[in-house]
């Protein structure tokens, strides 16, 4: 993830005007989701990396996604009751 974000805001920092001008109107956020095939692990962001989103003026935004279950894998019903095919 850090990589990734990093390799991002080379790409956006050059237009930090442009962004902290949409700031100033939108709701701008950088949006990364996160998943692994066990519902476990995480990451870290360095300090240097969290000043640097925050230097563009806007959020960071986390969005978890838990592992898919067996019975979804498996094509039986939702442990949630929704009987929809995805």
């Amino acid at each position: 993830m850090e990589e990734h974000l990093k390799w991002l805001l080379n790409l956006l920092e050059p237009k930090a005007g442009i962004i902290k001008g949409f700031a100033d109107h939108f709701c701008v956020d950088l949006f990364c989701g996160f998943s692994s095939e066990n519902g476990q692990g995480g990451f870290s962001l360095d300090a240097r990396l969290l000043q640097r989103i925050a230097s563009l003026g806007i959020a960071f935004s986390l969005d978890l996604y838990p592992p898919e279950s067996a019975a979804e894998v498996a094509g039986g019903p939702d442990p949630a009751g929704d009987s929809q095919p995805r």
